[in-house]
């Protein structure tokens, strides 16, 4: 998918391929719950009725895709980010990594402001909250604690930005931000450490609002081998 057309053009697709497989329902095959993120599918379905629906739909545009199939193991199965799990009758998902997963993150001395990694720490709290049955949840913020030590970040940093996160998740009238004055203008600027930070503050106490733009890296200088439209 190296085009940006590409996942609008993959979501047209399997709307239309979904749209033929299922024009009668979904019951003639067994299906209990079917949920699609692009051509990535979770099934709930009959027991000795997975393989005939993996053929009727690998059947409808041959040469054009070929769906695989993965089975739940001891009452698991990892979908996109999450790991579903059948547990007594109930279904419950927390966060999944796959064994390749190296849990490095953004490092807390690179070069990028404060902000950005405030927002990261804040990003994995929220997606441990999407995901998270409350049985898991525990264990995934302590796991999100000790992956961001292993990337450098200050433990008081990371114990604050986390509580302060989950006051407001669990109660969403905590710390309201005000709406900024609407005269307020904004000025982007290159991130420098300290001289950002220190222009930011002068900025505000004259009605100025300061966001930093990110600066060219390596990749997209010495990058030739897209065609230009």
């Amino acid at each position: 998918m190296g085009s940006p057309l590409s996942p609008a053009m993959a979501e047209i697709f399997m709307e239309h391929l979904e749209d033929i497989a299922f024009k009668d329902g979904f019951t003639a095959f067994g299906v209990k719950m079917f949920k699609r993120y692009v051509d990535d599918i979770f099934v709930i379905i009959q027991t000795g009725k997975e393989v005939a629906l993996l053929d009727h739909l690998n059947g409808l545009f041959t040469g054009q895709i070929s769906f695989t199939m993965e089975r739940e193991e001891n009452g698991m199965l990892a979908f996109l980010d999450s790991l579903v799990i059948r547990d007594q009758g109930l279904i419950k998902t927390k966060v999944y990594r796959k064994p390749t997963n190296s849990e490095r993150y953004l490092n807390f001395h690179s070069n990028h402001p404060l902000n950005v990694k405030k927002g990261m720490i804040t990003g994995m709290v929220d997606r441990a909250f999407s995901l998270c049955h409350e049985q898991y949840l525990g264990d995934e913020i302590q796991h999100i604690r000790q992956i961001l030590l292993r990337n450098s970040y200050p433990k008081h940093l990371v114990e604050a930005t986390i509580k302060k996160r989950m006051l407001k998740l669990k109660n969403p009238n905590f710390s309201k931000r005000q709406d900024r004055d609407p005269g307020m203008k904004t000025i982007c600027i290159p991130y420098y450490p300290g001289l950002g930070e220190g222009i930011r503050k002068i900025a505000r106490t004259i009605g100025y609002k300061v966001a930093f733009t990110s600066q060219p890296n390596l990749l997209s200088i010495l990058r030739s081998d897209k065609v230009k439209i």
